[in-house]
């Protein structure tokens, strides 16, 4: 639950941002529009590192396109006189990018667009690539027509996304122990100028509680994503869990190789005592990267793929 609200969040935080880039679907600018009425930043984030910067760049030179704000306008069927409602264009200082409302009128329409760019910004700065997306947004079918309940579930948290690239890997089922805590949320308050976190316990079951986990793989160019739904004891959804691995972890042409390096670093670590102890997770990625690339391969790990994630 906290990885979709998590999404939907920023989803909503980034659409507030971008109602005028309704607009922008019509109408792009390379200067700032003479007549507006508000003006609303998009955020691209910030980083001091450098593949961030030139990812970032290449997101701000992609949503000042007319071919990007076209299609993602005819994907939300946004109305002739919808796209004369706001404008995209660069601001006044540096790679700044605004969305600017020409007037007081705005639409449903205008939201479904500010939302679907929204949503793009946000997968293309997580590493997926514009092709993959902008194919998603385009060849997009009805959640309805989706046979599989679980893969509705993953079209609806994902809207940019290709249906057809969600390759199911993995299920199972856990079990919620009565009495034992099953769900948590976290709430921030400041007092006298600190911030206070406080844990919330959202279930805790009268009985022993089956739930149901369905795994998806999808990958886009170098990297893999894996989500991880985990639906509640009557069906509904709790969480997706989203984690990238490198794509080759998920290619029939690496497997044999991955597989004999695992193992082979799993008997060096044994063999030395450091396996399973606390940090080998590092160790493990360290040593497997280096023996790829003796063998030639060139392998990412979780930790540098998923940033800000903290592994032990």
């Amino acid at each position: 639950m906290l990885a979709v609200m998590n999404i939907a969040a920023c989803t909503k935080i980034v659409a507030l941002f971008l109602l005028c880039d309704c607009v922008a679907s019509a109408q792009l600018s390379s200067v700032v529009p003479k007549h507006w009425k508000s003006q609303f930043p998009v955020s691209l984030g910030s980083s001091g590192f450098e593949s961030d910067r030139k990812l970032q760049e290449a997101v701000r030179y992609e949503i000042l396109d007319t071919n990007t704000v076209r299609l993602i306008a005819h994907s939300v069927h946004l109305s002739e006189h919808e796209k004369t409602l706001f404008m995209i264009a660069p601001g006044d200082i540096g790679d700044e990018v605004w969305f600017y409302t020409l007037g007081d009128e705005w639409s449903e329409g205008c939201g479904r667009f500010a939302e679907q760019l929204g949503a793009y910004v946000l997968a293309r700065m997580d590493g997926h690539s514009g092709a993959c997306l902008l194919s998603g947004i385009t060849n997009r079918p009805s959640i309805a027509s989706i046979p599989d309940p679980d893969l509705r579930i993953l079209a609806t948290n994902y809207p940019t996304l290709p249906v057809s690239l969600f390759q199911k890997s993995e299920s199972g089922t856990k079990t919620n122990k009565a009495g034992q805590v099953a769900g948590h949320s976290m709430t921030a308050t400041m007092a006298n100028g600190k911030m206070q976190l406080h844990t919330n316990y959202t279930n805790i079951p009268q009985v022993d509680e089956i739930c149901r986990w369905v795994s998806y793989t999808l990958v886009d160019g170098e990297i893999g994503w894996r989500y991880v739904i985990s639906l509640k004891a009557d069906g509904t959804l709790d969480r997706i869990d989203a984690s990238k691995s490198d794509a080759k972890e998920f290619d029939p042409k690496f497997e044999a190789v991955m597989n004999e390096v695992d193992a082979e670093v799993t008997a060096e670590m044994k063999q030395n005592g450091t396996f399973g102890q606390f940090g080998s997770g590092h160790t493990f990625w360290q040593l497997k990267k280096e023996k790829l690339k003796s063998r030639g391969v060139s392998w990412h790990s979780p930790s540098e793929l998923n940033q800000g994630r903290i592994y032990d």
